[in-house]
C-alpha cells in the first residue's frame, strides 16, 4: 500500500501544479498514517475516508474499494481558483474504475485571514 506524501510517492509521480489555501504542500503539516487507508463499518455500510491530495493518488481510493468500501467520502479544501472541473472527472473515473460510490465534498463559510 502506498503511503500518502512519502518521498517513494513523491517521486513517482509527474511534476504538476499544487494548490494550497496555505501556499504550502500538505505533506509539510500532515504525518502519513502507520495503516495506510482505512475503512470503517457503520450502519450505513463500509465508508472509506480519503483526505484532499490524495484522491489524485488512484492507490487511495482503489485501496478502500479493495477493503470492501460502499462509498469512499473525499473531504477537501479547494478554491475557486482550482481546477474544479478536473477534481470532479478525477471522482468520475475513480468510482468507475472501483466499482465504488464516490463523495467529494468541500469547505464552506467565509474565508478569515
Amino acid at each position: 500500500m502506498m503511503p500518502t506524501c512519502s518521498s517513494t510517492a513523491r517521486a513517482a509521480l509527474p511534476a504538476f501544479p499544487r494548490w494550497s489555501i496555505f501556499s504550502r504542500r500538505e505533506c509539510d503539516y500532515y504525518t502519513p498514517s502507520e495503516e495506510g487507508f482505512q475503512v470503517f463499518t457503520t450502519e450505513f455500510g463500509k465508508i472509506g475516508i480519503v483526505i484532499c491530495f490524495d484522491r489524485h493518488l488512484p492507490e487511495s481510493i482503489r485501496s478502500c474499494a479493495a477493503q470492501g468500501a460502499d462509498l469512499v467520502i473525499v473531504p477537501t479544501a479547494n478554491t475557486k481558483a482550482e481546477p474544479l472541473e478536473m477534481f470532479e472527472w478525477e471522482m468520475r473515473v475513480q468510482a468507475y474504475q472501483n466499482q465504488t460510490f464516490v463523495a467529494m465534498c468541500n469547505r464552506v463559510g467565509k474565508e478569515v485571514r
